[in-house]
């Protein structure tokens, strides 16, 4: 038997029992042009949080001052239907996210704030972090 129909079948079969969530790994973006923001990609158990921003500030001899010196973040990821747990590699303690699904394929990482104002006004923020499309 072919091994990815077999993987496909068994992933149907947990489906329909309530397992088998369709993957979430993916670089993760602001869905809005953003001059500073997050940017974090998730692979397989693990995540890298980073940051950006286009502010350059120079110090008094001439050298550049890095905007986000905690960043970025290694660490392993879990999820528990739409809640995501990170623990950072560093100990930190992190803000769960949760994982919002649209029409088609688009998938979105939501602060607490952001989830919590989708469910009481049925719109996602704007500038939620977006799963960007992968190259085939």
């Amino acid at each position: 038997m072919n091994g990815r129909f077999v993987a496909a079948a068994a992933c149907l079969l947990a489906a329909s029992l309530g397992g088998c969530a369709a993957s979430i790994d993916g670089v993760y973006r602001p869905d809005c042009p953003a001059f500073e923001g997050d940017v974090i990609t998730l692979d397989g158990g693990e995540f890298v949080w980073d940051r950006f921003t286009d502010a350059v500030e120079i110090d008094s001899r001439g050298n550049r001052i890095d905007p986000f010196p905690d960043y970025p973040i290694y660490g392993r990821y879990s999820r528990d239907g739409k809640r995501l747990e990170l623990a950072a590699n560093d100990g930190r303690t992190l803000e769960p996210l949760y994982v919002h699904r649209e029409s088609g394929s688009a998938a979105y990482l939501l602060t607490t704030g952001e989830h919590r104002r989708m469910i009481e006004s049925g719109r996602r923020d704007p500038c939620a972090l977006a799963r960007q499309n992968r190259p085939n």
